[in-house]
């Protein structure tokens, strides 16, 4: 016993209220067992019954496991627990008493009483704590708004779980209002305390009635047909969206709020993305001469940054936005001071520029990121995009393989 509580105050702790429990429920049994605080007439008895519940019951609370657990997350199983544990030691302290007493003057009663009233403080205590770690003795109601109104998407399993995560917070940054689920039989139940308000076609509806500030979607399972027709709901009220990670993240026990993303693409796509082998990527680029197009675009510099991470012998920037490509050079040349960085204005229509630049430096891989990629922009300005997206492309394919580049890579 001293090595298993040596290390640990807190169990000791705990062991200590549980010995002052047990005492105070067989002394309370004899009260309402008689309806009289006078027990001296037992006094006797108790002073030698006392002692041996003690000796009898906590060693077995410690084999049970009574101090293993972790009293904020309390829930039936440890309830459960502490039900086999105080009927056993209850049985063992009867027996014992039976043996040494023949149990002559006992009243029966009184251990009937023990066990429930035993039962009722050694687990009560343990569901009192968790209720006062999520806030219930707390002034002020559970529910009161403390923070951005929050509608949870899915009255799942996933769903308590957030729920539950949100409300056990110290410090809650979020109020959930309620549930949207599109299982008809769950509507108007609740979820400790807060209601599943209707489908989740309702969201926008819920969203400007509750002045919801995000939406937390708790659907791992569910299929990427649902999850893009709910995105796209979601989308249109514009408030923040985030997502639970997978079936199997969650399987591994990491639903917390800290869990939550910003909805990404592979969310959506419906399977898992792809892995790049990097070791066998930085071992192709290492000392080859990379040309990126549109190099100073927001894929196009990021590409850059990556490339540049594998220690190319020279990095080829053609971008036709001057000061775009000024950043993007004044970054590498920070963060990647190694790499040779040869900075050319230009478009890729031009193809005398372009037949130079291939001419010159010789790459040994073309990445092509020079596009328009704003769709919704680009259907109103067809012929700049058929002429910049679809002949540049062909245009840059095309003469890199007439001046010898290995790889040319369309982004």
């Amino acid at each position: 016993m001293l090595l298993f509580f040596g290390t640990h105050l807190k169990r000791l702790l705990v062991l200590l209220v549980d010995a002052l429990l047990i005492s105070v429920s067989f002394l309370a049994a004899y009260s309402l067992r008689f309806n009289s605080l006078n027990l001296s007439e037992y006094a006797r008895q108790i002073l030698y019954s006392l002692p041996l519940m003690l000796a009898t019951r906590l060693p077995v609370f410690i084999l049970m496991g009574l101090y293993r657990g972790m009293w904020r997350f309390v829930g039936i199983r440890d309830l459960i627990v502490v039900f086999k544990a105080v009927t056993i030691s209850s049985g063992l302290c009867v027996g014992i008493l039976f043996i040494l007493f023949r149990l002559e003057n006992y009243p029966r009663s009184v251990f009937i009483i023990d066990w429930l009233l035993l039962l009722m403080l050694v687990g009560g205590s343990r569901f009192a704590y968790r209720m006062y770690r999520e806030g219930w003795f707390r002034p002020g109601n559970r529910s009161a708004s403390r923070g951005q109104n929050v509608l949870i998407v899915g009255a799942g399993r996933a769903g308590e779980l957030i729920l539950r995560e949100l409300l056990s917070s110290y410090q809650r940054d979020f109020t959930p209002i309620g549930f949207v689920d599109d299982d008809r039989t769950k509507h108007h139940m609740t979820i400790h305390g807060f209601r599943v308000l209707g489908y989740t076609r309702d969201v926008p509806r819920l969203v400007r009635k509750h002045n919801v500030h995000e939406i937390l979607l708790a659907i791992p399972s569910a299929t990427t047909k649902a999850k893009r027709r709910i995105m796209h709901l979601c989308k249109s009220t514009q408030v923040k969206v985030r997502t639970l990670p997978s079936v199997g993240e969650l399987l591994n026990g990491t639903v917390k709020v800290s869990a939550l993303h910003e909805i990404q693409i592979e969310d959506l796509l419906g399977r898992a993305p792809i892995k790049l082998d990097t070791a066998a990527i930085g071992e192709y680029l290492r000392g080859k001469t990379v040309m990126i197009t549109g190099a100073g675009g927001s894929i196009g510099s990021e590409l850059c940054r990556q490339v540049a991470h594998f220690s190319p012998k020279r990095l080829v920037l053609y971008e036709s936005a001057e000061f775009n490509l000024y950043q993007i050079e004044m970054n590498l040349f920070e963060l990647f001071p190694h790499v040779g960085v040869e900075p050319i204005i230009g478009n890729i229509l031009n193809q005398p520029k372009v037949e130079r630049v291939l001419k010159q430096f010789r790459p040994d891989v073309v990445f092509h990121a020079a596009a328009y990629k704003h769709v919704p922009l680009m259907e109103v300005n067809i012929e700049e995009a058929l002429q910049n997206n679809a002949f540049g492309t062909w245009l840059m394919a095309r003469l890199s393989q007439k001046h010898g580049v290995k790889k040319f890579v369309m982004v």
